[in-house]
Parts: C-alpha cells; structure tokens; sequence
C-alpha cells in the first residue's frame, strides 16, 4: 500500500534516547502518585481502613508483633496458621509501624511507591519495545486504567497496595531488562534471579513469570552454541531462579498441609462453595475470561493489533513471537499445570495442593493492550504521510477511552480528589474528621482488655470485622476472609471456620437474628468464647439485659455488648 512504507523507518535518536522529555513523564507520575495516595488517605480517615486482603495482610503484622493480644483469635491464635503467607509487605509494614504506630498507614504507605512504579514501569516496558515516548505513555495509562478480572482478581491502578498490585507494578521493569538483554546471553542469569525474587512480593504470579522468562531464553539462545552448551545454559537460568525462591519453598512447604487431609471432603466443598467461581475449573474460567474480554473490546483491540504486526513485521517477526512466547509461558503454568492438578487430585483422591496459579489468566489482559498498542504504534511508524501518522496517533486514544468507559465508576472511587481538594482550601495536607466507626474503635481500646474475643459480623459473608484486628489489636472469633488461609494451613480449624459460617449463615443478617432468635444467638456466641458482641445498630438497655448483656458503648450507627456471664 502506497500510504505505508514497505519496510520499517529508522527510529530518530532522539526517540531512542532517554532524556529530559521522559523525566518530565516521570516526574508527572510522581506527582500523580503523591496524590493518588494523599486522596486515599483522606477517603478513610481519621482511621486509614483497608478491607479484604489488605486487613488481612495488616492484621498479620499485628499479629506477629503482639500475638500475646491474640490468643482467642480464631486464625491469629497459631501463627503458624498465616506463615505460609510470607510475603514482602508484611516486614514493610512491621518497619513501618514503628514509626506511624498504625498498621493500616502502615499498610497504606505502600500504596504511592506502588502506582509510581506501575506507570513508571509499563512506560519504560513500551519505551524499550515501541521506542517512542507517544506510544509508551498511552501502553502506561491503558494498562494503569482498573479493571475487574475473571477469578474475582483486577488489573490496573487499584486503592491498596496488594501484593498483585505490587508484583504487576514491578513486573514490566523485569520484562524491559530482558528486552533490552534478549541478545546478550551472559545477563539472563540476573533477569532469571530477579524474576525469581518476585515470589516474595505475589507467589502467585511467580511461577508463570519464570517459565515465560525461561522460554524466551530458549527463543534467543545464540546458534552457534553446541546442544550440550544450550542444554547446559537454560539448567543454569532456571537453577538461578530456584536458588533465591529456595527460602520462600522452603516456609512454604513447611506450612502448608497437602496431600490427604482429615476431611478431604469439606475441604473440597469449602473451596467450590466459598471460593471465586471456576477457580477449580481451569476450561470454565478461560472462557469466561474470552467471553469477557469480547463484551468488553480488548480482545478486538489485541487481536487487530497483533494481525497488524503480523502483517507489518514480515521477516522481522522475531520480538513479535517472543511474546508470544511470554504468553505461552504464562498460560502453561496458569492454566495447563492447574488442569493437570486436578486430574491427578480427582484419580488419588487429593486435597488440591495449591488452587491459585489459575489466577494468573489475568495476565493475558496485559497481552492484549501490548498488542493493542504496538499494532497502531508499528502503523503510525511506517506511514508515510504527516497527516496520516497524526490520523493514527489520535486513534491510539480509541482503545484508551473504550477501557476506561466500562470502569468510570471505579475509576472516580479510586481517584476521588474532590474531598482532598476541599481539605486543601482550608489550608491543611489532610483533614480528619470524627465517625461512629473510628469512636467505636477508640471505645474498644480504652474500655476493653487487651485479651477480649469479639464476634462482629453484619452476615456471615461480611468481612467487616477485619479492622478491628489491626486497629484495636483485638480477638475476632470469625470472620468470613479466614477460610483462604485455613484451607491451606490448618484443615482442623477450617472445620470449626465452616461449622460457625453454616450457624451464622442461618440469618441474613445479626439483626436479624437478635429479633427472631435471641437465645440461639446467645448460644452460639458463648460456644464461641465471645466476651464482646458488636452490631450496626442501636439496641435498647432492655434488649441488651435481656441478652444477658450490658451496653459498654454505643453511638448511631454501633453498639458494643459485653456479654455477662
């Protein structure tokens, strides 16, 4: 076609240098990230709250720096129960503490270093690979934009640091190095290594990162290298890889219960009932993911633009198909190994060993905006004409708003700038203000021992208990988010998990159940050790004596209960 050139133009140096230009982008994602995290501190305070994962996550630095405030936890109170879980985070937040003297700041100060690195580092991965600043910005921001994944996992900018969040943040930095050393044999150890040191940040991911890393080692092995020399070589690589996750393994092992548990049954059935959907079900899961990324546009995006550069980088395919390879080195170990897993689990007759590497099909959104972006990045460099090439440029900006559409809602919870604007109008960095949540902890830690069991679950399935972990560093005799832990750590607790869940479960919610069933929830609080009773809502002297309970503190929207006994 006359409109594009036959073969690809020579890059100016000015794009293949890195500059004052590229400082300045990195400069506006430092400012960006300053006040992504400033914006989210202020959302939640005067008590920095995080949920889910993330109180998990604080409430084990809690833990193990007082477990003596732990002992009637239903998960906390046998560390070895949470040191499977031996990640990078919880040492940071630790550190941290001493100097804010809260786990949940402790937590969120992550969170800055952590979208700075993200846009930082899919900048860089798009400079190295399209060599030009247009298209590395916009690879940045697609691929910064959140967006939910099969599996109950996301992509993109999310607001709290968890570790996926931090391993997607630090992977395009590995993948940049290994493309600019593709070529340069005697430098993949260090890829391989510091491919190998992202088990402590998501271990999760790891595996399949490795084995991509791995085969494309294999793709560019020099040809004048003799069999035994290659064969020699890609032992070494994967042996530098193992050598720095050797300790990880190692704790891994050490707490993990595999193989044939007591009741290999309700472990199963824990894990279909209460885990993410299909998350046993590798062929499920794929297509769902498929179904989802063709409602959404990215498949159409990346499949054009990989057909693009199909087309385009005739006899020059090379870096096209080392992707490719990424990709297969992912799916490998994400899906086919999973597969395998439960073929052997279901003829053995096996607890399942490990159920998340599946989880790692959620990189196969990062694929498809590389191929998305490179496609229309490859078009705009081989026009031949001006106005073409702006024509293309402003197309880039097509797959850019059709990510984010979808995702304007969460995209405005995650960047809510309008309360830290008014903050900052009235002079100050951050403005604290007063709420039931934050005057019911600070009535926990002043009128409450150190030693006290709680039970607070608006339903069964609520994880807003989990705070009160981290915040008044207190017992919690349940909650929902302890099953993802004992099912890999201790089976005979998850049976006592799965036991009160069905109880609880019983009533749609605690208010619910204080109506209609007093007395049973009364029974099944003291079967649980519970000393303190937490609802959200007001209840009456009268109630609450006839519960055989006296009211130690209350406020609109919650009342604490100190069980009499």
């Amino acid at each position: 076609m006359k409109w594009l050139t036959s073969g690809p133009l020579p890059c100016p140096v000015s794009e293949r240098r890195f500059d004052l230009r590229d400082w300045l982008v990195i400069l506006v994602f430092l400012l960006f990230a300053a006040f992504y995290f400033m914006a989210r501190l202020q959302r939640s305070l005067p008590a920095p709250l995080v949920w889910g994962d993330s109180a998990n996550i604080a409430s084990f630095a809690a833990a193990l720096d007082y477990p003596q405030n732990f002992q009637g936890d239903a998960l906390l109170h046998d560390l070895d129960n949470i040191r499977i879980y031996s990640t990078i985070q919880i040492p940071l937040i630790r550190l941290f503490y001493r100097w804010v003297d809260d786990y949940g700041l402790s937590f969120l100060l992550l969170l800055g270093p952590t979208v700075f690195l993200q846009l930082t580092g899919f900048y860089l991965l798009g400079r190295a690979i399209f060599t030009s600043r247009y298209w590395a910005l916009l690879f940045s921001l697609a691929s910064a934009i959140p967006t939910t994944v099969v599996l109950q996992e996301f992509w993109g900018i999310v607001d709290n640091p968890l570790p996926r969040f931090t391993f997607q943040a630090l992977l395009p930095f590995v993948m940049a190095l290994f493309w600019v050393w593709r070529e340069r044999p005697l430098r993949w150890p260090l890829v391989m290594m510091l491919a190998g040191l992202l088990v402590y940040i998501h271990p999760v991911s790891t595996p399949a990162w490795i084995a991509a890393f791995w085969l494309g080692c294999v793709l560019y092995l020099p040809g004048h290298w003799r069999g035994w020399q290659k064969a020699a070589w890609l032992v070494s690589l994967g042996a530098a890889a193992l050598l720095v996750m050797l300790p990880f393994i190692y704790n891994y092992l050490t707490y993990h219960e595999s193989g044939q548990t007591a009741n290999n049954a309700l472990l199963l059935q824990v894990l279909y009932e209460q885990f993410p959907e299909n998350l046993l079900n590798p062929p499920a899961a794929i297509a769902e993911l498929l179904r989802d990324s063709m409602d959404s546009g990215l498949m159409l995006f990346g499949l054009t633009g990989f057909l693009v550069l199909w087309w385009l980088k005739a006899g020059e395919r090379q870096e096209l198909i080392l992707t490719l390879v990424w990709l297969g080195g992912v799916l490998m170990v994400s899906v086919a190994v999973p597969m395998l897993e439960r073929i052997v689990e279901r003829i053995f007759n096996l607890s399942p060993f490990e159920t998340e590497l599946l989880r790692g099909i959620r990189y196969f959104h990062f694929f498809m905006i590389l191929y998305a972006m490179w496609g229309l990045s490859e078009l705009w460099r081989k026009a031949r004409h001006r106005y073409l090439a702006y024509g293309i440029a402003v197309l880039g900006l097509l797959p850019l708003v059709v990510f984010a559409l979808p995702n304007l809602d969460r995209l405005y919870r995650y960047i809510d700038w309008k309360p830290l604007i008014a903050c900052w109008t009235t002079g100050k960095p951050i403005c604290p203000a007063e709420n039931d949540f934050y005057s019911l902890i600070q009535a926990i830690r002043q009128q409450t021992p150190e030693d006290g069991r709680f039970y607070y679950s608006p339903s069964a399935y609520d994880t807003a208990s989990l705070p009160l972990r981290y915040l008044t560093l207190r017992s919690l005799v349940y909650s929902y988010k302890d099953r993802g832990l004992l099912a890999y750590s201790n089976t005979a607790d998850l049976e006592q998990w799965y036991q009160t869940m069905t109880e609880a479960s019983s009533y749609k919610s605690d208010k619910i159940w204080l109506r209609r069933d007093p007395v049973g929830l009364r029974r099944f609080l003291d079967r649980l050790g519970t000393d303190y009773l937490i609802v959200n809502f007001p209840v009456i002297p009268e109630r609450a004596k006839d519960f055989g309970a006296n009211i130690v503190y209350q406020n609109e929207s919650f009342t604490l209960l100190h069980l009499i006994r």
